[in-house]
């Protein structure tokens, strides 16, 4: 493998995301250390609130009182905000061992709309249980300044993406993120199960519906992809990848 390829690679691993995993073990979950922390000797782990969420249906609103943060488990959820003229953008798409709600611990309200794309499982983790030892609420801060610098890490090299990409490399961007760890194991092409519309992946790519749809087909017709609905297969990942990161 040539210097360009590994460092490709890496890059993909980077903003992979597992789409498609039917549960996420708790040890990949972004709040693993914030539930370690909250654990008691005893394995007490009352502070975890387990449910499932409708496909369709509203985890929270913006402006909804801070009821604790998520951690999606199984499903998809996506993240928007209200713009003017009843407008609204797509701010992320959260996966199994993702986390929702995080910006809004300190505002004590959430920031964005969170909606299950598929019947989805989350955890519900209250910050509030703060464990009273010190030492225990210092490990317990830490954890949570982990998370969301994990967090904010994920958003700026997202924003640095969007921002010098052109339309066919966010979209070739993006099927090569939803691949996640299948996309290392499968050399013969990935199946993935789009639990998003065209227009929710348009409008968090920033481009229109009609151009994605048109880069889609174009795709198809070079053999990079093969879509029918939202099943979409990944037939050639080092095109794809060339595209999305192209050799200098």
């Amino acid at each position: 493998m040539t210097q360009a390829q590994t460092a490709a690679e890496l890059w993909l691993r980077e903003v992979t995301t597992p789409l498609g995993q039917a549960r996420v073990a708790c040890k990949q979950c972004s709040l693993n250390g914030i539930c370690a922390v909250l654990e008691s000797d005893k394995d007490d782990r009352t502070f975890v609130q387990r449910s499932r969420v409708g496909s369709g249906r509203t985890l929270f609103h913006a402006g909804d009182r801070f009821q604790g943060v998520y951690a999606v488990t199984s499903g998809a959820i996506k993240t928007y905000a209200h713009l003017a003229q009843n407008t609204t953008q797509v701010v992320d798409f959260h996966f199994p061992g993702d986390t929702v709600g995080l910006e809004a611990i300190d505002r004590g309200e959430y920031t964005y709309t969170a909606q299950a794309l598929t019947e989805t499982l989350v955890c519900r983790i209250d910050p509030g249980r703060a464990p009273a030892a010190a030492e225990r609420q210092r490990d317990f801060q830490m954890e949570v300044i982990r998370a969301l610098g994990d967090q904010l890490r994920h958003e700026q090299s997202l924003s640095i993406l969007l921002r010098t990409q052109t339309a066919d490399q966010r979209i070739a961007t993006f099927l090569l993120s939803l691949a996640g760890p299948s996309l290392w194991t499968h050399t013969r092409g990935v199946d993935l199960q789009l639990p998003m519309s065209r227009k929710d992946i348009a409008n968090y790519l920033g481009i229109a519906v009609e151009t994605l749809c048109r880069l889609f087909k174009r795709m198809q017709e070079d053999g990079l992809i093969e879509s029918q609905g939202r099943r979409v297969r990944l037939a050639n990942i080092d095109a794809l990848s060339a595209i999305a990161r192209p050799a200098p």
